[in-house]
């Protein structure tokens, strides 16, 4: 229940599953005793806004991780921005993510890294509450252009890499193929300047704009 703050467990009262005992008997007859007491959990809340306008961001799903606990758990954000998650255990290394199901604007981890490597760990206690974990979110930048032959005909399937800030390398650096008119679209990309790079692998012709 996302309203009620109580940690979810496993037998015999743990938080994690490789702590968990497995229950025997079950097949062969009743068995009892397996009882819970639910604790208080740790509260963690924020608010998402367009970065810029400050708006706040309504329906951006934000998702909680942690590794120790094997939690991936998603809410989202309601008209004013905010977002709370309740029934958390004690924790350091969770991590938050901030995703756009629309993709008009980028999506981001805690705090203000595209990536999950550069994500700021946040630490919950349970019976209390780590408030401010916010984000302004970036309007997502757009690439489109036509690849075409001398007489101007569109040529499909051509492979064009978006480079951010001209860098070939697989962690700035997204592709897509022209359609059956010769056209592309570059969607969800961070403002920045790009190097685009047009090859026909099948015939071995590279343009660099």
């Amino acid at each position: 229940d996302p309203f009620v703050n109580l940690v979810p467990q496993y037998f015999p009262g743990v938080s994690k599953r490789a702590d968990a005992e497995i229950v025997t008997g079950a097949l062969s007859g009743a068995v009892t005793g397996i009882d819970f007491e639910l604790p208080e959990g740790a509260i963690i809340s924020g608010t998402v806004t367009a970065e810029g306008s400050g708006a706040p961001l309504f329906d951006i799903e934000v998702v909680v991780e942690s590794e120790e606990f094997d939690i991936d758990r998603s809410v989202y954000t309601d008209d004013n921005g905010d977002w709370t998650m309740r029934g958390l255990p004690t924790g350091d290394d969770y991590t938050v993510r901030f995703i756009d199901g629309n993709d008009t604007y980028l999506s981001e981890f805690y705090e203000d890294s595209p990536r999950r490597s550069g994500a700021t760990p946040v630490a919950l206690q349970q019976g209390s509450t780590t408030a401010n974990i916010d984000a302004a979110l970036t309007a997502a930048a757009s690439i489109a252009g036509r690849v075409v032959d001398e007489q101007g005909n569109g040529i499909a399937d051509v492979q064009v890499y978006v480079a951010f800030n001209g860098l070939l390398d697989d962690r700035v650096t997204e592709y897509f193929f022209t359609d059956s008119n010769g056209e592309f679209s570059a969607d969800r990309l961070r403002p920045g300047d790009y190097r685009v790079l047009v090859s026909d692998i099948y015939n071995a012709q590279t343009v660099y704009r």
